[in-house]
C-alpha cells in the first residue's frame, strides 16, 4: 500500500480475507517500510473473515509504499488468533473422498498461508462400516512439493461411534505449496472407499500468517 502523493486526509485501503476473524476483535498492523512521518495506519475486521486496513495522511505527503502485517486476535491473550473450524462429512461426502476432497478451511486469501495445530476426528457410526484402503488425510490441497505435514486417520471397518485427536505433522516444502490453499480432508490417489453409513465430524485448530 501507498507508493504515491497524498492529499491530507486521504487514505488508501484494502481488504483482506482471513477467516475467523469476528468484527470486534482486536486488529494489530504493522508496515514493514516506515511509510512517512505524518502517516497513520489502522486495521480492523470490517465483516466476518474480512479485515481492512487504513493507511492515512495528515497532510500533504507521499506515502512510502509498504507492507502490512496483520494480527488478529480477540483481546484475552497477547498471542495471534487461535481459530477454529468445524465440519461434518455425511455418507455422500465420505464416499466421494477418492475423488472430491472435502473442505475443512477455506483458502485465507493470496500471501497468506494457514498453520493447522491439532485435528480432532468424530466418527459416529450408523449401522454399516467404511472399507477404506487407507487412511484418511488433512492436509493443504494441491500441496505440491510437500512432504509430511498431515493428520491421518484410519476408519476402516470401525464400527462404533469414537473421536480422537491427531496433532499436525510436520511439514517441509516450498512456500508455493502453502500459500492460498484450504485444507481439506481426502485419500490418496489411487486409494478407494465403499460401503459405509456413519458420519465424520472434524474440528480444525489453525492460525493464519503471511508466507
Amino acid at each position: 500500500m501507498g507508493g504515491s502523493e497524498s492529499m491530507a486526509a486521504n487514505c488508501f485501503t484494502d481488504t483482506v480475507a482471513i477467516p475467523g476473524a469476528a468484527v470486534g476483535m482486536v486488529v494489530t498492523v504493522t508496515p514493514r517500510t516506515f511509510p512517512g512521518p505524518a502517516i497513520t495506519w489502522q486495521g480492523y475486521v470490517s465483516a466476518p473473515g474480512q479485515v481492512t486496513v487504513d493507511v492515512c495522511s495528515t497532510i500533504w505527503a507521499f506515502v512510502e509504499e509498504s507492507i502490512y502485517d496483520i494480527e488478529v486476535n480477540d483481546g484475552a491473550s497477547a498471542g495471534g488468533l487461535l481459530l477454529a473450524a468445524t465440519v461434518t462429512l455425511t455418507a455422500a461426502d465420505m464416499l466421494n473422498l477418492a475423488t472430491v476432497p472435502f473442505e475443512i478451511v477455506p483458502a485465507p486469501g493470496a500471501g497468506l498461508v494457514i498453520f493447522p495445530f491439532m485435528f480432532r476426528y468424530k466418527f459416529t457410526f450408523v449401522s454399516t462400516p467404511y472399507t477404506i484402503s487407507n487412511s484418511l488425510y488433512a492436509w493443504w490441497q494441491d500441496a505440491l512439493n510437500v512432504f509430511g505435514g498431515f493428520a491421518p486417520i484410519n476408519l476402516n471397518g470401525h464400527s462404533s461411534t469414537e473421536a480422537q485427536v491427531q496433532p499436525m505433522a510436520q511439514a517441509v516444502g516450498t512456500p508455493a505449496a502453502y500459500t492460498d490453499q484450504p485444507i481439506v480432508l481426502e485419500l490418496p490417489a489411487g486409494d478407494t472407499i465403499t460401503g459405509g453409513d456413519g458420519t465424520l465430524t472434524v474440528t480444525c485448530w489453525y492460525t493464519v500468517a503471511a508466507a
